[in-house]
């Protein structure tokens, strides 16, 4: 089967991770090309990916532009961290103690801010100090469902390849067609060229045997023409009765 060069197939999928939610976006698209060019666009942290996306497209595709893109997001069900209030204590009595040690030996710190004792190691419950998913893991599923979006891709390339070989085919039958007008209007224009240079009117033709003559005209061969020949014979007895010539 026939393969156009053009395609597109795009996919969404998610994951969940705890409170943590991933989506991602796929988006594959080729244009017409003499050889094989990729460009992949994937977000930090993914890159070790390209290789096996390439792979995987290659074995699918030898001609043309093709283009892939991978857009990613985490979004959290809690909008805020929970807190361990034991952890914040604990560090406040840190801090305390380094304040003072700081102090008896000369130097004065500044107090640190909110945003800065947020990201103490340790301060937020268990959970959330720590990735909600491994980017192994994530590059296994993301894989797995890039070979849906290669599936979808490879299937509209062979749709519009059949539907291209289906208008090469209508684009063969009308020259056909077209060359068999061409012909009877050529054979038509002879007969008539004819029958004007031996003084003979065209009126004499009737629908019938004008269309017998398209009909052999379009095989190649003499059709016919009954009013013509009915004129060709009264002629001919006239011309045979005695003192007509006189």
């Amino acid at each position: 089967m026939l393969n156009s060069m053009t395609g597109y197939a795009s996919r969404q999928g998610e994951t969940r991770r705890d409170t943590c939610r991933i989506t991602w976006e796929w988006d594959l698209r080729a244009v017409n090309g003499r050889g094989l060019d990729m460009r992949v666009r994937l977000p930090e942290g993914l890159g070790f990916l390209e290789k096996p996306l390439r792979e995987a497209i290659a074995s699918h595709v030898a001609r043309g532009n093709v283009t892939l893109a991978l857009r990613l997001r985490e979004d959290r069900a809690d909008a805020l961290f929970p807190v361990d209030d034991a952890a914040l204590t604990d560090l406040f009595q840190a801090l305390k103690q380094v304040r003072s040690r700081a102090a008896a030996m000369g130097y004065d710190l500044r107090a640190p801010t909110s945003l800065g004792l947020l990201t103490a190691r340790g301060l937020h419950a268990k959970g959330h100090d720590r990735a909600t998913i491994d980017p192994a893991e994530l590059g296994m599923l993301l894989l797995a469902d890039f070979e849906t979006v290669l599936g979808a891709f490879c299937a509209a390339r062979a749709s519009e390849g059949a539907a291209q070989a289906v208008k090469a085919d209508l684009a063969e039958d009308l020259d056909r067609a077209g060359g068999a007008v061409c012909k009877c209007t050529r054979a038509v224009g002879r007969r008539r060229a004819g029958r004007a240079t031996v003084g003979l009117p065209d009126a004499g033709i009737q629908p019938r045997g004008q269309h017998a003559l398209f009909q052999g005209a379009a095989y190649g061969v003499d059709a016919p023409r009954p009013g013509v020949e009915k004129r060709d014979r009264s002629i001919a007895r006239a011309n045979s009765e005695p003192g007509v010539n006189a």
